[in-house]
């Protein structure tokens, strides 16, 4: 069984309250029922917008992860395929930091045992290939390829320092608990949320939730059975990472902005959901979305409201014939709405 979040508050750590577990269990949904003739549109009437897009992002990409499972042959070939000079984040095996790096071919140990290795360049100095993590240049066999080597997307210019600075440490003991996967491979958006972020960031960002380990997840020592870490360490989101070349599943756009700009995203790597945080999201850039699923939160104190509804009203009118079943109740104090419409 996957484990639920936890926040804190005076008493200690306590489970989240029954529409937050709704939240993400929709957005887990929405990313499920992905069919290439239909768009699930699912709307849900909030009291508060406050870290409803967060949990729902949440859900999306513990769906997602789930549903990829990572072969370390193949990646290990996938790897192996690309170019030299291949732009490329290495995971340091000791403090779990990402480092800059690029694909420097294939190679293997100097005893020739254990088969070929991927070489993995890490600083612009052009120095005698290391067999040790102590080297500058790293050889990696399929099972660490697999655990610890990324591609970068959507790079334009890379280039390796000439000593490499500390990187950024995911904490992906949290993401792993929470998702209940041993390995999380994904470098394309998952799930975009349209909203402000300046609302998002701090709920994404500042404040701390934890997992409950089960089994061989507990460490040794005074470990409190607990894993903790923020909304973000789930998300990953690009606009909220110090290094944008890092590993990321999820993208927030701006409600403001020029009314004919669409996604920065290639064709055909839509992401399954699309989260509209707020009315006039919604109104403003549904029609930039029509490959995804659309998940729309609604603030029953905005202003845009009732034309929000509205709208839904009237694209309800013209649904297909297709019923919506969600895996749980909608809990008190939430309304909603949910049916299929043609892409």
């Amino acid at each position: 069984m996957v484990p639920s979040l936890m926040y804190e508050n005076g008493d200690g750590w306590n489970p989240l309250p029954a529409w937050a577990d709704f939240l993400i269990s929709v957005g887990a949904y929405a990313a499920r029922e992905v069919f290439p003739d239909r768009r699930l549109v699912l709307a849900l009437s909030l009291p508060t917008r406050a870290f409803a897009a967060c949990f729902a992002a949440a859900g999306v990409v513990r769906c997602v992860i789930q549903s990829k499972s990572i072969n370390a042959e193949d990646h290990f070939q996938y790897l192996s395929g690309l170019p030299r000079g291949t732009p490329l984040l290495l995971r340091d095996k000791a403090k779990g930091r990402w480092l800059h790096a690029v694909h420097d071919g294939v190679g293997e140990r100097a005893d020739g045992l254990d088969g070929p290795r991927l070489k993995v360049r890490v600083q612009d100095n052009e120095i005698e290939t290391r067999q040790h993590e102590r080297g500058l240049t790293y050889l990696l066999s399929p099972l660490e390829c697999k655990n610890r080597v990324r591609v970068v997307p959507e790079v334009n210019d890379w280039r390796l320092p000439g000593r490499q600075q500390i990187g950024h440490k995911a904490n992906l003991d949290f993401l792993k608990i929470f998702c209940g996967v041993d390995d999380v491979l994904s470098n394309r958006v998952e799930c975009a949320i349209v909203g402000h972020k300046a609302l998002i960031k701090p709920e994404a960002c500042s404040v701390r939730f934890a997992v409950r380990r089960t089994g061989s997840q507990y460490r040794s020592g005074n470990d409190t059975g607990l894993a903790e870490g923020c909304l973000q360490d789930i998300l990953n989101t690009r606009e909220f990472l110090t290094d944008k070349q890092l590993p990321y599943f999820t993208r927030v756009y701006a409600v403001i902005g020029r009314e004919r700009v669409a996604p920065d995203l290639p064709t055909g790597c839509m992401p399954p959901v699309v989260i509209f945080d707020g009315a006039s999201a919604f109104l403003k850039r549904h029609s930039h979305w029509l490959e995804s699923n659309w998940l729309v939160l609604l603030d029953r104190t905005d202003r845009r409201y009732e034309d929000a509804v509205m709208e839904l009203n009237q694209r309800y009118t013209n649904r297909m014939d297709h019923r919506v079943r969600l895996d749980a109740d909608i809990p008190d104090g939430i309304e909603g709405m949910a049916f299929w419409e043609e892409r």
